[in-house]
């Protein structure tokens, strides 16, 4: 019952990305590359999951191994070391994200062509 809290909420944000992430990476790219940024941001997705669950197994492992610890304890501990990487991300991303240039032109846009 003590991870309940905490599965909800991770099933919330995983439902939230996978269909954010390639419809801002479509938006964002060239018109004729727009395909290849939506799989390479879906890649990164999977690859992200598949090396975070691997990166935090092997502490949870060694935390929760038997007489080491109760093993909410240890999902507690790794969790929260989870969490700090995420936010840790996160920081850099949105800094890098951001628009710092208002009149530049939109990355799908051509300079010199005008829509008709």
């Amino acid at each position: 019952m003590a991870l309940v809290p905490s599965l909800l909420l991770t099933g919330a944000g995983a439902g939230m990305v996978p269909p954010v992430l390639p419809s801002a990476a479509r938006r964002d790219a060239d018109p004729s590359r727009a395909g290849t940024a939506a799989a390479v941001a879906d890649t990164a997705r999977q690859v992200g999951l598949a090396l975070g669950t691997a990166v935090c197994g092997g502490p949870f492992i060694g935390l929760s191994a038997p007489g080491r610890r109760e093993y909410t304890t240890a999902v507690g501990e790794v969790g929260a070391v989870a969490a700090l990487v995420a936010l840790a991300a996160a920081v850099p991303a949105v800094v890098l994200l951001r628009r710092t240039d208002e009149g530049a032109p939109s990355p799908g846009s051509r300079p010199g062509v005008t829509e008709p």
